[in-house]
């Protein structure tokens, strides 16, 4: 069997250690004359190999060490201990003593960078915050003369080693968050920045259930529908005095003010005996069934005389719900309640089913339909990366059903034959497409692209400096070095079942329904309910919970971190973790839990002094608050 092979012209690797991007180790043979490129290809192969390990199997960040402390006299300096980390382009940042840096000067550098100014007078800052970076640096060392060639004598000497180091600097503080997460790429290819992605994907799963409905109804030949093998069938009888019975018991339970949970327990109960009604009005043998139905009939009209007055909005939390509702309501009152009226036998077929389909919801179903196409065909045309490469033509030569008029007419009333095998259709084909386009973006989502090198500086701590002292040291904000490393560590937990599911998901086709028709019409169950979760439906919510936090800006978590610390020393009933919805909360029990304590500390204080010339200590106090000492004490505790 003869094996064809393409080579990749890009090579396979990560730092590029030749021109083709690929890495290129040297070899070497007996009676090879060896050059400086040969023996530099050697070291630089190593080199970009670990280089290529710490970026994609560690990340960027500390790994340990690396503190940020005070020093011991104060001003503007801090020391840094000995400690180890990586940038992102997968360098070692190694510092093997305790290093003081002078803060001030480090500012003075930057805006002499910044704007040309060398100002050595920094009495003016006030609060002013900084961060201190640690940057990867290399120094050429050790210089060795050149001996002399047959080419003419040396040019001078040359370094001999490369010594890496590196180097500290300050500029505003930005967090460096590399955590690849696959939320975030599962929500950029499905659009649910704008939200419409979730209002489709939502109006999909509550109406897809109709295509089996729609498909069974024109399928179904005849004006009747025989029951099974056209022997009698007592089930349906009694299943028509059960769902009576059960709708009799909620009117009776419940009165005429009905809370959102009592109105939509009554519709259920409303669109099943509805049900069973439809069901012998289109049947071979509706005389079997003709004093129940009677019966029924008097009691849905009991209970859409309920319903009537109701609120939609109020008692349904989505369009989709309110439609399928309203629908249950106007199919009743239409063709169900008295006893006589047109009988409409597609509709019928369709509430036997128990899936009524009044006027309004036609034109819901349209309109969903010419959404769930535009929005697919939007996705097709700016996502990248795609796997599903001949689902486009079917989307796009997709036939929708002829558009309805905003209000009925009259040869529009009731829906043809044709209309309903036309939505089928393109329910079933848009159905899968979603569910096709969904598996595919979630199977994506799982795998780490490649990694971008923005920023190659790692932040140590975010200062506080004060008129050239440093007051506050936060290193709270800095990125660490985690198991899994910057493209799984944020959603190692839920990787093994995601791959479990993906497997079943990704490579498998959507399946669909089977087109032989059902006899008698089957009852569709939780009209009003989504369906289960599936394998995708769980992949999804999977990724989904691997958004994580809200980025926050350093300087941003350093105020939040000390507000919270203010409001833990007053008193424990705050919990150590804040979310960012009670911020605004938190900050007003702040502002008032710092007045009432000044308060109390005023009415203490007469109360140590017994002779009445309080205002010397209360004089002494005062320029206590107006100086930077006070702040100086707060890292000491």
């Amino acid at each position: 069997m003869t094996t064809t092979t393409t080579p990749a012209r890009c090579g396979c690797g990560g730092a590029a250690t030749s021109a083709s991007g690929g890495f290129s180790r040297p070899t070497f043979f007996a009676g090879q004359l060896l050059t400086e490129d040969d023996l530099q290809a050697l070291t630089g192969y190593v080199t970009g190999k670990n280089r290529l390990r710490n970026r994609l199997l560690y990340g960027p960040g500390v790994v340990r060490g690396l503190e940020v402390t005070c020093e011991p006299c104060g001003g503007g300096t801090v020391a840094v201990h000995p400690g180890y980390a990586l940038d992102c382009q997968g360098n070692d940042l190694v510092l093997g003593c305790t290093e003081r840096v002078d803060v001030p000067a480090l500012v003075r550098d930057l805006r002499l960078h910044a704007t040309g100014a060398d100002c050595d007078d920094c009495d003016d800052d006030q609060d002013r915050r900084f961060g201190l970076y640690l940057r990867y640096t290399e120094v050429p060392s050790d210089p060795v003369a050149a001996y002399p060639t047959a080419e003419g004598p040396s040019g001078g000497s040359s370094p001999t080693r490369i010594r890496e180091s590196c180097t500290f600097t300050v500029r505003h503080p930005q967090r460096s968050d590399h955590a690849y997460r696959p939320a975030t790429a599962l929500d950029a290819r499905l659009g649910n920045g704008t939200g419409e992605g979730a209002e489709v994907r939502a109006g999909d799963a509550h109406l897809a259930r109709y295509h089996g409905p729609l498909r069974n109804t024109v399928l179904a030949a005849g004006d009747t529908v025989p029951f099974r093998a056209g022997e009698s069938d007592p089930a349906d009888l009694v299943l028509l005095r059960a769902r009576r019975s059960t709708l009799e018991a909620v009117l009776r339970e419940t009165g005429r003010e009905l809370p959102p949970g009592e109105v939509q327990r009554l519709t259920e109960s409303t669109r099943a005996l509805a049900a069973s009604v439809a069901h012998f009005e289109v049947s071979d043998r509706p005389g079997e069934a003709q004093e129940e139905a009677a019966v029924a009939r008097g009691v849905l009209a009991t209970a859409t005389g309920r319903l009537d007055g109701t609120d939609t909005v109020a008692n349904w939390d989505d369009e989709h719900r309110r439609s399928l509702a309203a629908a249950v309501l106007t199919e009743v009152r239409d063709h169900l309640r008295q006893e006589g009226a047109d009988p409409a036998p597609l509709e019928l077929r369709m509430l036997a089913q128990g899936a009524p389909l009044s006027y309004a919801l036609r034109l819901v179903l349209q309109r969903h339909l010419a959404r769930l196409r535009h929005w697919l065909l939007a996705r097709y045309d700016t996502v990248p990366g795609r796997t599903t490469c001949a689902i486009d033509d079917t989307v796009t030569g997709l036939a929708l059903p002829v558009p309805l008029p905003s209000e009925p007419t009259g040869d529009r009333l009731h829906p043809a034959a044709t209309e309903l095998e036309t939505t089928a259709a393109a329910l079933r084909t848009l159905h899968g497409a979603l569910r096709s386009f969904l598996a595919e973006s979630a199977c994506s989502a799982l795998h780490p692209p490649a990694d971008r090198c923005g920023d190659t500086e790692v932040l140590l701590a975010v200062l506080t400096v004060d008129r050239c002292e440093v007051t506050d040291i936060c290193t709270a904000g800095r990125e660490q070095v985690r198991p899994g490393g910057s493209a799984y560590a944020a959603w190692l937990p839920v990787l093994p079942r995601a791959t479990e599911l993906a497997a079943r998901v990704c490579c498998e086709p959507v399946a669909g329904e089977p087109l032989d028709p059902a006899t008698p019409l089957p009852y569709l169950q939780d009209l009003f309910d989504l369906p289960p979760a599936g394998d995708l439906d769980e992949l999804l919510a999977l990724i989904a919970s691997t958004a994580g936090p809200e980025p926050v800006s350093p300087v941003k978590e350093v105020k939040e971190i000390k507000e919270v610390t203010k409001v833990e020393e007053v008193t424990e009933a705050v919990e150590p973790e804040v979310s960012r919805a009670d911020l605004d909360e938190l900050r007003e029990q702040i502002g008032q839990l710092t007045a009432t304590i000044a308060t109390l500390r005023q009415e203490k204080a007469p109360a140590k002094e017994p002779d009445p010339p309080a205002a010397p200590p209360v004089k002494k106090t005062a320029p206590a608050k107006k100086t930077a000492p006070a702040k100086k004490t707060a890292p000491a505790k």
